[in-house]
């Protein structure tokens, strides 16, 4: 399927993207979508900063030479962010987290004690596609400039929370190829891999990729399948442009962010109107209520004797 957007190559050499608009080109989300800054215990302050996303043509072969051209990580809008309020602790029930807005959240992603960090009006998700563009105003984040970006407060990164929680099960029953080579357990694996302290490099691994492709282009599945598991009668498939990215090898590594989502689906977390404020006066500019809660109080008033 050809592709209508400019590509990576295009970007580069033009002499005629001059405007933001010719350097906005399309990305389909491939991994690390939804909302991981609030439904997930561990690295969440990462995991709430990025999107994985395919550009070119969605649908071409992923080569082994080219992939860094066709896989790219997207930075997701900072008003999104999720950090840590106060540091990394080792028990999720007193964990804090804050968003852009200073407002916080306290206890497992499961179970909040105190919420109040409002979700992602229009989640991220796998096969959307997103309006992005090349990073101008700084130079690229990289992990060798220590940027924030690849950084988490969380460092402890082992089998029991080197895994999303488990909401993150898109694409899980496309095709039965997944099941058979990992499902559930490789799907979940999260986007990340530790490089040293708190640097992470941003990863995906092959059933991740190939689990966006089967859910994206399901009447494919049969030539997408023998590709994958290797089997396929086309051996341009393993042999040009250095053969598909994930032959041999069952991740893929980023340090790098170029990208940035433009976010023209207006992507935000609103807070909810759906209290009353104490006093109201007339005129105001208060929001109006989405729902309203009668109550009364006690006022006992002291008096002083003469």
């Amino acid at each position: 399927m050809p592709s209508t957007s400019p590509t990576f190559n295009y970007i580069k050499v033009s002499n005629k993207n001059t405007s933001s608009v010719e350097k906005i080109i399309d990305a389909v989300v491939v991994a690390n979508y939804g909302d991981p800054g609030l439904d997930e215990n561990y690295h969440f302050d990462l995991l709430s900063r990025y999107v994985i996303c395919k550009i070119e043509s969605s649908n071409r072969t992923l080569t082994a030479n080219k992939y860094k051209n066709m896989l790219v990580v997207v930075k997701r809008p900072e008003s999104l962010w999720i950090d840590y309020e106060g540091g990394f602790t080792t028990n999720p029930a007193t964990q804090k987290r804050k968003d852009f807005n200073l407002n916080t959240n306290i206890g497992p992603s499961s179970s909040y004690t105190v919420s109040a960090i409002p979700r992602i009006n229009d989640p991220y998700k796998m096969g959307e596609i997103l309006k992005i563009k090349l990073i101008e105003s700084q130079s690229p984040y990289t992990t060798h400039n220590a940027s924030q970006i690849f950084q988490s407060e969380c460092t402890t990164f082992n089998d029991s929370n080197n895994f999303y929680e488990a909401w993150h099960t898109q694409g899980l029953n496309s095709d039965s190829y997944i099941g058979t080579h990992g499902g559930a357990a490789r799907l979940r694996k999260k986007t990340i891999y530790q490089q040293n302290g708190t640097t992470y490099n941003v990863s995906i691994n092959n059933l991740q990729y190939e689990a966006f492709s089967l859910t994206a282009f399901p009447s494919s599945a049969a030539h997408l399948v023998p590709l994958f598991k290797g089997t396929s009668s086309y051996n341009f498939y393993y042999e040009g442009n250095g053969g598909y990215a994930f032959l041999g090898r069952p991740d893929l590594d980023f340090s790098y962010i170029y990208y940035e989502d433009t976010n023209m689906g207006g992507k935000a977390r609103i807070p909810e109107t759906n209290c009353m404020p104490l006093v109201v006066t007339t005129p105001n500019s208060f929001m109006t209520p989405s729902t309203r809660t009668a109550g009364t109080f006690n006022y006992n008033p002291t008096y002083i004797n003469r």
